[in-house]
């Protein structure tokens, strides 16, 4: 009976945990200062990529696993880049009214999928990026959720953002988006 209950009772454990709505467990993530990459060599100097990858399409670049404190600059800051990379089971955590959990800014071939953004100013953010691919986020208890601008041909889907202050998904002078399965509360 003993050994029932414990079984039992491990697996209620795991299944919370499985079907919690967070995609992303902080006591799973290793801490990361922010991450500040301009330009496809950035990626490499200093080495922020914890995935490995070249860059390619068929081998991005990958920076995963981290619980970023966004309170004294951005939490990953990505700019004129082309090559392909994923942005992938982060926490992006208290950047308050004045930094952004992850910033693009003249990018291509971006996923950012299964992230966290808790207290960050602006959840996730687009400057001039296209073809970009933003989906299983969670963007709660922010200032803002997802803002696009000037920002064309991106995909944005199944994406949570709520109890947000100001917006939950904002596109501005941004064409040809495909925005699917959103739940914006």
């Amino acid at each position: 009976v003993f050994l029932s209950t414990l079984m039992i009772t491990s697996i209620i454990g795991l299944a919370i945990q499985l079907l919690s709505t967070s995609t992303v467990h902080a006591n799973a993530l290793t801490p990361h200062p922010p991450i500040y990459i301009d330009g496809n060599a950035g990626f490499t100097t200093p080495d922020p990529v914890n995935g490995g990858g070249s860059g390619t399409a068929g081998d991005p670049y990958i920076i995963e696993n981290w619980v970023i404190d966004a309170s004294s600059a951005d939490g990953i800051t990505i700019l004129n880049t082309t090559a392909y990379f994923i942005i992938r089971n982060c926490l992006v955590e208290n950047g308050g009214d004045s930094w952004f959990g992850i910033y693009l800014d003249n990018v291509i071939n971006g996923k950012v999928e299964n992230n966290t953004f808790d207290n960050d100013y602006l959840c996730i953010y687009l400057y001039y990026s296209s073809h970009n691919n933003l989906t299983n986020n969670t963007c709660e208890n922010n200032g803002y959720g997802i803002e696009l601008d000037y920002s064309d041909n991106n995909l944005i889907e199944n994406n949570i953002v709520g109890n947000n202050i100001w917006e939950g998904i904002g596109l501005y002078y941004s064409d040809n988006n495909n925005l699917t399965n959103n739940t914006c509360e």
